[in-house]
């Protein structure tokens, strides 16, 4: 009997043991169930949670809220009155520093010298294509030979020169050159020329005429060009007619001899399309009877295209 109450009472205390380690185990497993069965970002905006009313939360980050606006309105707002006063600041300086520079630069003025710039050509003469001049011309000859043509025609008589005549030229500047212009030109020249002896009278009409080469170069920074020129043609007496006392008239034939053509020219304009023309010409007529070697000086007015 002892026995069976001595496993009986044994088998009760472990029965008990289980019972208490059961009922621990129940008041700690539920607890830890519990927490993961609600997530932590729910709990942790639940205000409860966070020791407050609902309301009271509301309230608390609306306020947060306008703070922080404020707080952003305040730091644009000084930061707008800052910009504004760094560009007030600079441009006071700005001026100032304009003022100082403005007024040194007036008293260096005043106290400098002013030197005249240097006229300089703004048309460029020589660019241009077409040049056409008329003028006056009179020409010397001398006589290599006695009773050449100005014994012949009484020039002798006021220093073998013919002061009566007209010229006319045309020049096509537009062939290329290393320095100046190039071009080709035709000229021609008239002079009346008459004699009278005891028997008969002599009229005539004396007619150049040549082609030509032509070179121009102008001098620096002013409006006067030189030119040389050289070329040949012919020389034409026109229909000689002598007119007897008796009042007869032989009929009266061309006279025509070529010639070659030399000579220097200085033009000065005036404007861009306008100036005068200084022609000095050497004419050699190649005559069968007599030499007959002429210097033609002309003044004209010529036109620059």
């Amino acid at each position: 009997m002892r026995i069976q109450d001595k496993n009986s009472n044994n088998h009760i205390f472990s029965l008990k043991k289980i019972a208490i380690f059961l009922f621990s185990l129940l008041f700690i497993y539920i607890p830890i169930f519990a927490q993961n069965g609600i997530p932590i970002d729910v709990l942790q905006d639940d205000p409860y949670f966070r020791s407050g009313s609902a309301d009271e939360a509301i309230e608390s980050s609306e306020s947060e809220q306008e703070k922080s606006t404020e707080e952003t309105i305040e730091s644009k707002e000084s930061s707008l009155v800052n910009s504004t006063a760094n560009d007030n600041s600079q441009n006071s300086a700005d001026e100032t520093n304009d003022s100082t520079e403005i007024s040194s630069s007036e008293d260096d003025k005043s106290n400098q010298i002013n030197i005249p710039a240097p006229i300089e050509m703004k048309e460029d003469i020589v660019d241009a294509k077409i040049d056409i001049a008329i003028g006056y011309m009179g020409f010397y000859t001398y006589e290599i030979e006695p009773d050449g043509i100005a014994t012949y025609f009484d020039m002798n008589n006021f220093y073998n020169i013919n002061p009566y005549g007209a010229s006319a030229r045309i020049e096509f500047m537009t062939l290329p050159a290393i320095f100046g212009v190039n071009g080709i030109g035709f000229n021609t020249t008239w002079s009346p020329m008459k004699k009278t002896s005891t028997y008969y009278t002599l009229k005539t009409n004396l007619i150049t005429a040549n082609l030509f080469f032509a070179h121009k170069v102008r001098f620096p920074n002013t409006r006067l060009m030189f030119e040389w020129h050289i070329g040949g043609g012919g020389m034409l007496f026109v229909l000689p007619t002598y007119t007897f006392e008796t009042g007869y008239e032989p009929k009266p034939y061309n006279w025509i001899y070529p010639e070659a053509f030399a000579g220097i020219a200085f033009q000065i304009y005036f404007t861009r399309h306008w100036g005068l023309d200084l022609n000095i010409d050497v004419v050699y007529p190649f005559l069968v009877e007599v030499m007959f070697p002429v210097a033609q000086v002309t003044f004209s007015s010529g036109w620059h295209f």
